[in-house]
């Protein structure tokens, strides 16, 4: 079943980019003072690569290697092994993700950058999406009985359990009764 939540939607956002002539270090330091584990590399204005936090790992520190000595061009993995068109449903972007074992990705435009996704903005947004699909069963079968219920935070007082879906939302027992 396809969302109809674009993969812009979640991930179109000023992108935080390095050049491959940039440090290491001062990568490095970007991603941590961003709080991200990756970033995607432009040389002349397109997309040649992303260094991630697992580039890093794996390529310098299990290696012993001197991160002083070494630019984001040594490290980055290039060529990006996938990409997300900006009108790309997320139930695609997921499965690229999966198949393509990355855990973000580039979102162009006709070949420009225009976002960043993650599975971290995926999840995120997984309530949102949740809704989506409820409202997307409602509106193919509008005459079928719809009383959904899951486990999980009851989304009125975040008490763990057993949940019904009232009133457009998963509530417990106790937070249902009170409408």
């Amino acid at each position: 079943m396809r969302l109809g939540i674009r993969a812009i939607d979640i991930g179109g956002r000023k992108v935080i980019t390095v050049k491959e002539s940039d440090s290491l270090k001062s990568a490095a330091k970007l991603m941590a003072s961003k709080r991200v584990g990756g970033i995607p590399v432009i040389s002349q204005g397109k997309i040649i690569g992303i260094i991630t936090e697992r580039d890093i790992i794996n390529r310098v520190v299990a290696k012993g290697r001197d991160v002083s000595k070494l630019s984001v061009k040594d490290v980055m993995t290039s060529p990006v092994k996938t990409f997300a068109e900006k009108h790309d449903d997320l139930t695609h972007v997921a499965k690229k993700m999966v198949k393509h074992d990355v855990s973000r990705m580039p979102i162009v435009d006709e070949g420009k950058l225009v976002g960043f996704i993650s599975n971290k903005d995926l999840a995120r947004e997984s309530p949102a999406l949740i809704n989506v699909l409820l409202e997307q069963l409602r509106v193919s079968d509008p005459g079928r009985s719809f009383d959904p219920s899951s486990f999980g935070e009851c989304e009125s007082c975040g008490e763990p359990g057993q949940r019904d879906f009232k009133s457009n939302r998963f509530l417990c027992e106790f937070c249902s009764s009170k409408k």
